[in-house]
């Protein structure tokens, strides 16, 4: 759970125990092997899906257009290498489980960058609406609702 404020509590999910997930990074070139165990409630599949990362769609975690989601109690190990240096993140791509907080920050250094910084901060913002309007759920569930009600348009 996170504190937002205010009594405000909301029910997260995380990854190895943290919301936001740890930062993953690694250079250029470099093998990234990332094994990911389901242990999510109520039989929930899930996936990784490597953000703004081109890769081969074995390894790209949208179901089921690129692979099947991963069921509760098994794993998958995600293996590729990335070749574009950048700053993205990693989530699910299955009902609303990044609303949940599964979500993480993913860096490819340049192992060529010449220019030194000072500091690097890494930032990642998110809006929360689990225990302020809803959970993800509900809200998701209100929103398809009204899209449903609305008169074709011509």
């Amino acid at each position: 759970m996170i504190d937002l404020g205010g009594g405000i509590m909301p029910k997260t999910w995380a990854f190895d125990g943290r919301t936001p997930g740890r930062e993953v990074r690694f250079s250029v070139g470099d093998t990234l092997v990332a094994e990911l165990s389901n242990q999510l409630p109520n039989k929930t599949t899930t996936s990784i899906h490597w953000h703004g990362i081109a890769l081969r769609n074995d390894m790209d975690g949208v179901p089921p257009a690129t692979r099947t989601a991963v069921r509760v109690g098994s794993t998958f190990t995600y293996r590729f290498i990335a070749d574009a240096p950048g700053t993205y993140f990693f989530h699910p791509h299955v009902g609303v489980q990044l609303d949940r907080g599964l979500y993480a920050p993913l860096i490819v250094e340049d192992p060529e960058e010449t220019v030194a910084y000072d500091d690097e901060w890494v930032v990642l913002l998110d809006d929360w609406i689990d225990g302020v309007t809803g959970t993800p759920d509900e809200v998701f569930a209100e929103h398809a609702h009204g899209r449903r009600e609305r008169p074709a348009r011509r």
